[in-house]
């Protein structure tokens, strides 16, 4: 799975969960490598725990922190950059959010 702005965060267990436009092929239950870029080397894995959908309007500030930041106003400004999204996104605009877990630190 790929974090180009946060994977520190997902290593340092800061990071939890994650939202995402597409939900892709990831399986609860099943582990990802953890990549900074498409194709770059994995600097650990993740066991996927939960996968919902959600409107980003409902996003909470407990979830953003478990996104590893402290406001959802700081985590949407990460998330428009990463997603190209300034200026085009809508609170009713639906979202795929992925719950899990650190299981290693280096592949």
């Amino acid at each position: 799975m790929i974090f180009m702005k946060t994977w520190q965060k997902v290593l340092s267990g800061e990071k939890t969960q994650t939202r995402r436009l597409k939900r892709g092929r990831y399986q609860v239950g099943n582990t990802y490598a953890i990549q900074a870029t498409r194709g770059g080397w994995p600097a650990g894995r993740i066991r996927m725990l939960r996968i919902w959908q959600q409107r980003l309007g409902t996003v909470s500030d407990q979830e953003a922190e478990a996104e590893g930041f402290k406001t959802v106003e700081e985590w949407l400004d990460v998330f428009c950059r990463v997603n190209a999204c300034v200026g085009r996104i809508h609170p009713m605009d639906m979202v795929w959010g992925f719950e899990f877990e650190l299981v290693t630190e280096q592949c």
